[in-house]
Parts: C-alpha cells; sequence; structure tokens
C-alpha cells in the first residue's frame, strides 16, 4: 500500500488552525461546521499542496486523497450539509481552490452521492490570505499557523488524530474528561448522568484538564460552541448559551500554547428536553346508582368519590386539582393512561376539576380542559299537604277523608326539580315534576281516570337530578264515596 502525506489546517474567517498531518495510513475524519476552509500543504507545512486530489461522495461526506493512493487521506463529515472550499498552497506561496479537472465537470461540492473527481488548483490564486501570512516570504502560508493554536477546534469532531499532537518531539495532551453535568434551573434540579435528559438548556459542565491554564474547547455535535480553561488544580467548568431541544453530544478537547491539541473526550450526552406536555385527558366517572357512567360539565351527581382518569404524556406526573387547590397526583402508564381515587369525598355543591401534566424533566404543561360538576347527595322527604274537593273544596287529612270527588286535585311538596310519583297504596298511580325553584307539585286523575270507591292511602316518594332517592312521604288518607242511598218507606 503506498503511504504518502499532507497536511491540513482549517480556515476559518481570517483565522488559520494548526496543521494537521494526513496520512492514507490513518484516515483522519473531522466534521464540517458552516464557514470552514480547508488547506492542503505537502508533507512540511511550507511545502505546496498535491498537484492532483481524488475527491469522492459519499452521502454526506467528502473523502480527500491522493490519485495512488489505497485510502483517502481526510474525511469531511457532513459536508455536503456545510459545504466549503478545498485550497490549496501552490509553490509560489498563494493559495488556490482545487476544481475540476475538466472545466464542464462538477467540482467537489457539486459531486452526487457515489461520484468522484480528480481536483486540480485553479489558476488564479484566491484572494484574502495575505493577512494570514508572515511578513518573512520565506514562510508558507501555513508556518504562520502556530499564532492561532487552539484553533482546530473549528474542525468539529476529531475521531483520528493518531500521532498528531504538535509534532515530533512533543509530548502528547491526554483528551479531557468531561466529569459531570449539573441541572440548576426549573422544579426538577441535581447532577445529570451521561445519556440523562434535562429542561435545563444551559447546564453546567465540569470535568478535568491536564495542564493549568490550557484551553478546553466544547464541541456540540461535532460543532464548537465555547472554550474555558483548565484552572489551577486541574479542574474546569463550562455553561453552554442556550442549547436547542433535542440530543447534545458533548466533548470536549485540550490544546496548549505550544500548539498541542488532544484527542476529543468520550461523548457526554444529553437530551435537553424543551417542550412541555400536550393538556391531559380528563374523565370523570360516576358510580353510584340510579345514575351511573361518564360525567360531563354541568351534570349532577349522588357520586361524592367519582372516579378520575385520562391520558397524558407516558411518565408524565399527573396532578389534580379541586379549583386551584391540588388534591393529589398519580403517574403515567407507559401508554399514556392514569387513574386516580380521591382521598375522601367531596361536599355538596359545585367542584371544578382540573388535571396538569409535568414530564420527567420538570416541563410543566398546560392544564386540561375543566370539568365541573355539582355533587348532591341530600334529599329531603317530599310530602302531601292537600286533597281539594272540585266543588266544597279542601278535603280533611283526618284519617277518613271523606269526599264525593273521585277526582279530587292532590298537591303537595318536593325537592325542587325532582321527580315526584304518586303512590295509592303500593301501586304508583302517576308522576310529575316537582317546580324547579319552590318545589310545589300537583296531581289529578284526566279524563275519565277517577279513584274507585272507597278508602285511598296516598303517598309521594321523590328522586332528583343526582338520582337521590327520598324516603316515602306520610299518609293522606281519602274515602271516596259517590253513591247515594236510596231512600227506603217503612210505613203508609
Amino acid at each position: 500500500m503506498t503511504t504518502q502525506h499532507l497536511t491540513v489546517a482549517l480556515v476559518h474567517n481570517r483565522l488559520v488552525s494548526q496543521p494537521l498531518n494526513l496520512a492514507a495510513a490513518d484516515t483522519v475524519h473531522i466534521r464540517a461546521v458552516p464557514g470552514n476552509r480547508y488547506l492542503l500543504a505537502g508533507p512540511d507545512a511550507n511545502d505546496a499542496g498535491p498537484k492532483v486530489l481524488v475527491a469522492r461522495r459519499m452521502g454526506n461526506a467528502l473523502a480527500l486523497g491522493l490519485p495512488d493512493a489505497d485510502a483517502p487521506l481526510l474525511v469531511i463529515d457532513d459536508y455536503y450539509l456545510h459545504p466549503g472550499d478545498v485550497i490549496g498552497q501552490a509553490e509560489d506561496g498563494g493559495v488556490h481552490v482545487y476544481v475540476n479537472e475538466h472545466d464542464d465537470e462538477p467540482d467537489a461540492g457539486e459531486l452526487s452521492d457515489g461520484d468522484a473527481a480528480f481536483l486540480i488548483p485553479d489558476a488564479t490564486a484566491t484572494d484574502g490570505f495575505a493577512p494570514l501570512l508572515p511578513a518573512d516570504s520565506s514562510y508558507g502560508a501555513l508556518a504562520a499557523v502556530a499564532a492561532f493554536a487552539g484553533l482546530l477546534a473549528l474542525g468539529g469532531g476529531i475521531y483520528a488524530l493518531q500521532n498528531q499532537h504538535g509534532g515530533p518531539g512533543k509530548n502528547p495532551i491526554p483528551a479531557p474528561d468531561i466529569t459531570g453535568a449539573e441541572d440548576d434551573a426549573g422544579s426538577i434540579t441535581g447532577p445529570l448522568a451521561r445519556g440523562g435528559a434535562t429542561d435545563d438548556a444551559t447546564p453546567l459542565l465540569s470535568g478535568r484538564g491536564s495542564i493549568p491554564g490550557n484551553v478546553i474547547q466544547i464541541f456540540d455535535n461535532g460543532a464548537l460552541i465555547g472554550s474555558t480553561t483548565v484552572n489551577p488544580d486541574g479542574s474546569w467548568q463550562f455553561t453552554p448559551a442556550r442549547l436547542a431541544h433535542g440530543t447534545h453530544a458533548l466533548t470536549a478537547a485540550e490544546s496548549s500554547s505550544d500548539g498541542r491539541v488532544s484527542e476529543p473526550s468520550p461523548a457526554y450526552t444529553l437530551e435537553v428536553d424543551l417542550v412541555a406536555p400536550a393538556r391531559p385527558l380528563l374523565t370523570l366517572t360516576d358510580g353510584v346508582a340510579p345514575h351511573t357512567g361518564v360525567l360531563s360539565g354541568g351534570d349532577v351527581t349522588n357520586d361524592s368519590r367519582p372516579q378520575l382518569s385520562g391520558s397524558a404524556e407516558p411518565g408524565a406526573r399527573v396532578d389534580i386539582f379541586i379549583g386551584d387547590v391540588k388534591v393529589g397526583e398519580t403517574t403515567a402508564d407507559a401508554d399514556g393512561s392514569w387513574r386516580f381515587t380521591l382521598t375522601g369525598p367531596l361536599s355538596d355543591g359545585e367542584h371544578s376539576f382540573t388535571a396538569v401534566a409535568t414530564d420527567a424533566v420538570g416541563n410543566r404543561g398546560l392544564p386540561s380542559v375543566a370539568v365541573v360538576i355539582t355533587v348532591d347527595t341530600v334529599i329531603g322527604q317530599p310530602e302531601v299537604t292537600s286533597a281539594t274537593h272540585a266543588v266544597s273544596g279542601e278535603i280533611s287529612n283526618d284519617g277518613t277523608g271523606l269526599t264525593s270527588d273521585a277526582q279530587p286535585l292532590l298537591a303537595g311538596r318536593a325537592k325542587p326539580g325532582s321527580m315526584v310519583t304518586l303512590y295509592n297504596g303500593s301501586e304508583a298511580i302517576g308522576s310529575m315534576m316537582a317546580h324547579p325553584a319552590t318545589g310545589e307539585w300537583a296531581w289529578q286523575h284526566a279524563g275519565d281516570a277517577r279513584f274507585d270507591e272507597g278508602q285511598h292511602v296516598l303517598s309521594v316518594q321523590a328522586v332528583d337530578k343526582a338520582g337521590n332517592t327520598s324516603v316515602m312521604s306520610g299518609a293522606f288518607t281519602i274515602t271516596v264515596d259517590t253513591l247515594i242511598d236510596q231512600p227506603v218507606i217503612s210505613a203508609v
């Protein structure tokens, strides 16, 4: 296998990184970030770059190598997401963009997946590099990069840096450690384990470096997001700018003032969850006869401990409120379903129920739609207060209630709005609704219907909207006598 060497430096705005040695025997991977350009030179930073490069697109990655090499020297991951010029140092010290050797064929940034091209330096030098060159023209473009130690971080993730720690004679810097992350925002705080989730978009990172004063560069998914300095005791801390919702693989690299750069640390992955749970669904169920089942808003119930249930984000804590008062909590199952049983009976009256979901990292959602019910567990004893003869007026409730009216008007009182059933003995003979405000009711046989001759023991029972059933009222007894005895002639 042919082994050839090059160097690459990363150009970002007007800064250039420390050069990195490349060898086909040890392919180097870097990750593209917006604004980077890639400056190639020979084995020595003063040497001209290659006269021909082989470029091949592999998905979103760009592989660069030499025509007679068996493997690429450099792979730039995510290049086609964040494209940048591939440039080379010429023998005259100028910098040229690598273009397709055929004018009518695509350059590196225009290749389709799987396609390859031979690239050569453009005939015209690229402007804008003079400020990066030292005054002594005997130095090449890459010889000045030592002044920019630490800027190698602009490459995003450096995956393979074997033997690339600043050149011969320099001891490599060990990779730093990210030892922990801390959530210090929101309702749930504390240490964050690797792979943990948090609602803190600016978690505090901490770690260890090798040399006090060295620079620690922090990367998020391969992109440089900031730097800090190793403390005298070897520790370091860093708080990022606000991280976006999603997964963040955080790594660190350490660089020294003499241009050495460590390999990256193992990733410390965090899931930043900034999305609050959706409003939970809330259902109340009446379990007390005679009216059972789901309660709608505005319903009246005789169940003083209705069952609460619903759905929410799986694993979320569901807080239950009556009005503004939290009365308990439960946890949504893996399928999002939840149930809650009240610890004690509700008082009679109106109650407004809501549920609020809070996810595992502390994001609190909006309340559910309120379900307002009225609990009604009390119903008084109804009564029959009068029976009225159509002609002679009120019939006495003296135990006999003698009347010649077989269709007397009966009246009484019950719970307002309740359904009143009239009994003649044990037989229900009619029903009516008590007035919704006063509770008064009245009833009379209609049409040809009438009481039979004789005694009738009348009583009523009421059932309210909630399903509460009253005890039977006291009896009101009437005796119907509509027959006139035929006179008898006892003597002549």
